[in-house]
């Protein structure tokens, strides 16, 4: 069990919100069903912090977790989940 960085496409909306549409999995793309919640908390078993969606994706319910990075010159995000989520 550990954190895996993962590619996810989602929305911005123009009040801010963003909302994962899809995540992509070893080349294999997982449409986002549903979110059913969203939290800030740490990601006690895998290590990190930030906020956390509890979406289901590939009929079973999962946590991806989006995390701010902060760069030299601008910040980001980028999105992580548990290496075993989906196996």
């Amino acid at each position: 069990m550990g954190r895996k960085y993962i590619k996810v496409i989602a929305e911005f909306s123009e009040e801010g919100l963003i909302t994962p549409l899809s995540l992509i999995l070893d080349d294999q793309i997982y449409e986002i069903i549903k979110v059913v919640e969203v939290k800030r908390v740490a990601a006690t078993k895998i290590g990190g912090t930030g906020y956390r969606y509890e979406v289901v994706a590939d009929n079973k319910t999962i946590y991806i977790w989006l995390e701010d990075v902060v760069f030299s010159k601008t910040i980001g995000a980028r999105w992580f989940m548990d290496s075993e989520a989906l196996s």
